[in-house]
């Protein structure tokens, strides 16, 4: 926890990190081997882990600023056409998505959802929900890119 800390991780993220370290250090138990120390091998979990949630932190953050523009539902309200533009574009980049990517889009992204909580409201395995994240977003990268 205190690698962690002084990694500059959020309090409230810190407790999963230590979680996903010590998963990840049971999955990987076979590839340790005694000739060195069992500490260095925990650090390189926790390393690992870090760097990983600093990633997926930036891509969601990335994410976040171009999905979160989505059309207004005030139908009166003007908005500059470039904007609107954008607005349609993000649309129909969503229109493309099959419905179960889709779901855990709109879950995530705009109701503010952690993967768990669509695992259990889907009652599919976490897995589940990461691979159809990772899908949608790669999908809707590319719609995007072609559109633009």
């Amino acid at each position: 926890m205190n690698f962690f800390y002084r990694m500059d991780v959020y309090n409230s993220d810190i407790d999963d990190l230590v979680q996903e370290t010590f998963l990840r250090l049971f999955n990987y138990r076979e590839r340790y081997r005694p000739t060195a120390r069992f500490v260095t091998f925990l650090y390189l979990m926790a390393r690992q882990v870090q760097i990983d949630h600093f990633r997926k932190k930036q891509r969601r953050a990335n994410f976040l600023e171009v999905f979160k523009k989505e059309p207004s539902e005030n139908l009166n309200q003007v908005e500059t056409g470039a904007s609107e533009d954008r607005k349609v574009q993000i649309m129909n980049a969503l229109d493309t998505l099959s419905d179960e990517m889709r779901c855990v889009v709109v879950m995530n992204i705009y109701e503010g959802l952690k993967y768990k909580e669509i695992a259990e409201i889907l009652d599919i395995p976490l897995g589940t929900v990461k691979t159809r994240m990772f899908h949608a977003f790669q999908k809707l990268r590319k719609v995007i890119s072609h559109e633009n």
